[in-house]
C-alpha cells in the first residue's frame, strides 16, 4: 500500500541513526538507539515522520525502487485508458477477491482489517464461525459459489493483483485487467454498434463490437433498445422472433439464435440490462449498500461519516466588508472517537468537487498548527475503511464512488433513504458546533430565527471566509477535540483522549507519506473523454495543446481520457493510449499564463460576458486581451450589482474578484470589532478550561 504506520519495536532511520519505537504516548513517540547511548528521546509523532530524513528500515528498499519509478508512479493510469464496460470489469474482480485481501491482513492480526471482514464480508462466515475458523481456501469456495466462477480463477485473479502490486505500489488493480483490453486491436471484421437509451437518444449506454454483415446492425440496434430494454422483460427467444421478422422485412436471412444469445450474455453491459428491464429494484443492487453496517465503530477511521451544512452566520468580503451570507461547511467526523477527520468551508453548494476537496483535507497530514498557529496538532488523518454519506447526487457521482472504492480502497456506504437516525452522529457535531461556538459569534443567525430578536446579523457580521477557517479550526483543534463529549465511554470522554488511547493500544493509523501525496491528488481529479482535433483539445472554450500531443490528430473519431482540475483550468492531463500515462498539457487559447488559478465558473462568467458585449462569438476562443477586457467588466458590474444583490457578492468571492468600499456594510463602520475575534476564540477556549 501506498501509507505506512508506525509501532513500538518498529526500526527506523532518523538523521542517518538508527533508532526503534520505545514506546507511544500520543500525540508523542519515545524512541531509542540501536547502538550507542540508551537515553530515550521524546518527539511529536508528526514532527517525526513527515521528516525529510525519517526512513522506516523495512520500507527502505521499496522506498528506493519507488523513487526509481516516481514518475511512472505518479502517471502510470491503465484503468483510465479503459472502455467504461472493461472498466466496470475490473471494479467486478475486484469487488470478489476483496473479502480474500482483507482476510489477509486480518490473518496478520492487522485490526482494522478484523473489523471490516467482520462487518463488510459477515456474509461469508457460517453461523457460529469466527475469522480464525475460516481458511482462504473456504472463503474462495463461498466467493465462488456466490459468484458462480471457480476456485481457480479467483486464485489467477488474486495472483495478478498481487503481482502488479508488487511491480508497482497503488496499481495492484492493473493486474485485473484483460491482457486483450490492454492491447486492444480492432478487428477489420468487428463492427460497433451504440446502444441508446430507449427514451433518449443522444444517451448512449453501451458500445458493443459484433462480427456480423453491416446491414443487421440497425436491425439489431433497433430490437435490443426498443423491444428487449424495456419493463417487458422479454427472453432472448422472444427477442430472436422479433429480429426474424425485422430480417423478412428487409429480405435478409435470419441471424443465428446463439449469435444473439451471445451479444445479450456476453457483450451487452449486464447492469444496463438489468436496471431499464427491472428498474428500481435492479437499481438498488448496483448501489452500494450499508451491508454489515454497524453504527458503532470498533477503531479510529473505521468509519468516518461526512456530510454538509450552511454555517448559521454571516461572513464578509475582506476588502469592502460587504456581508456574503452564509458559507457552506462540508466536515467528517470519526465515528469511534468523534474527532474531526476533514473540514471544508466555502460558498460553493454540495458537488462532487467539494466532496473531493474535503476528502483531500482528511487524508493527508493537515497543517493547521503551521497555518494558524494552534495549541495542538490536528493530529488524526489516513484513510478510512468506510466512508459514511448520505444519497445526496454529490456522494452518488461514479467518480465520487470509484475514488471512495478504488482509489483509496475504502467502501462508501450510503444511509437508508428517509432514514435521518442513521446519520445522527454528523448531525449532532453540527448542531454543537453552532450552539457552542458559532452561535457566538457576531453574525450569528442562529438555528431558530426567532431567536435572534432584535440582534441585526446582517450589520452585526465581522468575520471573512478566511476568518472563520482560522477560527473553526482552532476551535476544532484546542477546544473541540479536548471538550468531554456525551457519546463517548466515561473513562475517555473527550475526542482527543479517546484517540490517544486508541494509539496507545493500536499503533498510530497509517498514513500517506508526503512524498505521495501528489500521486493521490492526481487520481483525485475528475475524468472524462474529449477528442483531439487540429488545433487540440478543447474543453470548456480552452484550447489544449502541445507538441508532445499534437501526434494524436487523427482523422478518425478518437477519444482520450483526460483529468482536469475544476479549480485551475490552466492545464489538463491526457492519457497517452500507449504508455498509459497522463501528459500535462498546458491551454494554448487564452494561454495558460493569462487564466492560471482560475476556475471554471470565473472563465464561464468571463465568457459571458464576452458574449454579451458581441467582443466574441459563440464558438471564439478568447485570447490575452479578451480575458483582462472581460476581468475589468465583470468587476464593474459585480461592484454595481454587490450593493444591494447579496447574491452576487457571493459570486465575487467565488470567482476571486474584490468589492469595492462602496458596497455598504455596517462592518466597515466599526473596523475595531474584527480586532476582538481572536481575543472572543481565547476567551471561549480559557471559558471551556474552567469547566
Amino acid at each position: 500500500m501506498a501509507f505506512i504506520g508506525l509501532r513500538v519495536d518498529d526500526e527506523f532511520t532518523y538523521y542517518g541513526v538508527t533508532y526503534f519505537v520505545h514506546s507511544i504516548n500520543p500525540p508523542f513517540v519515545s524512541i531509542q538507539r540501536i547502538d550507542g547511548d540508551k537515553r530515550i528521546r521524546e518527539l511529536n509523532y508528526i514532527t517525526l515522520v513527515t521528516d525529510s530524513s525519517f526512513e522506516l528500515i523495512n520500507e527502505a528498499k521499496r522506498r528506493s525502487e519507488k523513487q526509481i519509478q516516481k514518475e511512472k508512479v505518479k502517471l502510470n493510469a491503465f484503468l483510465d485508458s479503459l472502455s467504461e464496460k472493461e472498466r466496470e470489469r475490473v471494479s467486478s474482480r475486484f469487488e470478489m477477491i476483496k473479502p480474500v485481501l482483507v482476510l489477509e491482513k486480518a490473518k496478520m492480526g492487522d485490526y482494522i482489517s478484523i473489523l471490516m471482514f467482520s462487518h463488510s464480508y459477515k456474509e461469508y462466515l457460517n453461523e457460529g464461525e469466527t475469522i480464525n475458523d475460516l481458511s482462504k481456501e473456504k472463503l474462495l469456495t463461498r466467493i465462488g459459489a456466490k459468484y458462480e466462477i471457480s476456485t481457480r480463477q479467483l486464485k489467477r485473479y488474486i495472483s495478478s493483483f498481487n503481482k502488479a502490486e508488487n511491480e508497482l505500489p497503488n496499481h495492484g488493480m492493473d493486474g485485473l485487467i484483460r491482457k486483450t483490453a490492454i492491447n486492444k486491436r480492432a478487428r477489420a471484421d468487428e463492427l460497433m454498434i451504440e446502444i441508446c437509451h430507449p427514451k433518449k437518444k443522444e444517451k448512449v449506454l453501451d458500445v458493443i463490437y459484433v462480427r456480423i454483415e453491416n446491414v443487421y446492425i440497425p436491425i439489431l440496434k433497433e430490437a435490443i433498445e426498443k423491444h428487449y430494454l424495456t419493463k417487458r422483460k422479454i427472453t432472448i427467444r422472444n427477442l430472436e422472433e422479433v429480429i426474424d421478422i425485422m430480417c423478412h422485412q428487409k429480405g435478409l436471412e435470419p441471424i443465428d439464435y446463439n449469435t444473439i444469445w451471445h451479444i445479450i450474455k456476453k457483450r451487452l453491459n449486464p447492469k444496463i440490462r438489468d436496471i431499464l428491464r427491472h428498474g428500481e429494484d435492479a437499481s438498488r443492487e448496483y448501489e452500494a449498500t450499508s451491508r454489515g453496517f454497524s453504527a458503532t465503530a470498533k477503531a479510529p477511521l473505521h468509519i468516518v461519516e461526512i456530510d454538509h451544512t450552511k454555517l448559521d452566520m454571516d461572513v464578509i468580503d475582506g476588502e469592502s466588508g460587504a456581508n456574503l451570507g452564509r458559507p457552506w461547511i462540508t466536515l467528517g467526523i470519526d465515528v469511534y472517537t468523534r474527532m474531526i477527520w476533514c473540514m471544508h468551508i466555502s460558498f460553493d453548494e454540495p458537488s462532487a468537487n467539494k466532496v473531493r476537496k474535503a476528502i483531500q483535507h482528511g487524508i493527508f497530514f493537515k497543517k493547521e498548527k503551521e497555518l494558524y498557529n494552534t495549541s495542538n496538532q490536528w493530529d488524526i488523518y489516513g484513510i478510512p475503511t468506510i466512508i459514511y454519506v448520505d444519497n445526496g447526487s454529490e456522494f452518488k457521482n461514479v467518480e465520487v464512488k470509484r475514488m471512495i472504492n478504488e482509489t483509496l480502497k475504502s467502501q462508501v456506504m450510503f444511509r437508508p433513504v428517509a432514514t435521518p437516525r442513521y446519520g445522527g452522529i454528523i448531525e449532532r457535531v453540527f448542531g454543537r458546533i453552532n450552539k457552542d461556538f458559532i452561535h457566538k459569534q457576531a453574525g450569528t443567525r442562529k438555528s431558530n430565527p426567532n431567536e435572534l430578536g432584535e440582534y441585526d446579523a446582517e450589520n452585526e457580521a465581522i468575520f471573512t471566509l478566511e476568518d472563520i477557517r482560522e477560527l473553526l479550526s482552532l476551535y476544532i483543534v484546542d477546544v473541540y477535540h479536548h471538550d468531554i463529549h456525551e457519546g463517548l465511554p466515561l473513562d475517555y470522554p473527550t475526542p482527543s483522549a479517546r484517540y490517544y488511547q486508541a494509539l496507545d493500544v493500536m499503533g498510530y493509523p497509517e498514513f500517506i507519506l508526503p512524498d505521495e501525496e501528489g500521486y493521490y491528488k492526481m487520481e483525485l481529479l475528475p475524468t472524462k473523454l474529449k477528442s483531439y482535433k487540429r488545433d487540440g483539445i478543447r474543453e470548456n472554450n480552452v484550447i489544449y495543446a502541445s507538441q508532445e500531443t499534437s501526434r494524436f490528430i487523427s482523422k478518425q473519431k478518437n477519444s482520450y481520457k483526460i483529468k482536469y482540475d475544476p479549480d485551475d483550468i490552466s492545464r489538463i492531463y491526457v492519457l497517452e493510449p500507449n504508455s498509459k500515462q497522463y501528459i500535462e498539457v498546458p491551454a494554448q487559447s487564452p494561454p495558460a499564463d493569462s487564466i492560471v488559478g482560475m476556475n471554471r465558473k470565473t472563465y464561464s462568467l468571463l465568457l459571458k460576458v464576452l458574449r454579451e458585449k458581441g467582443l466574441i462569438n459563440m464558438q471564439e476562443i478568447p485570447g490575452s486581451r479578451n480575458i483582462r477586457e472581460a476581468k475589468s467588466i465583470l468587476q464593474k458590474r459585480i461592484n454595481e450589482r454587490a450593493k444591494s444583490n447579496k447574491r452576487v457578492r457571493q459570486q465575487a468571492l467565488k470567482v476571486g474578484f474584490t468589492l469595492t468600499n462602496g458596497v455598504s456594510s455596517q462592518a466597515t463602520k466599526n473596523p475595531d470589532k474584527k480586532m476582538s475575534k481572536l481575543e472572543l476564540l481565547l476567551e471561549q477556549v480559557n471559558h471551556e478550561k474552567r469547566i
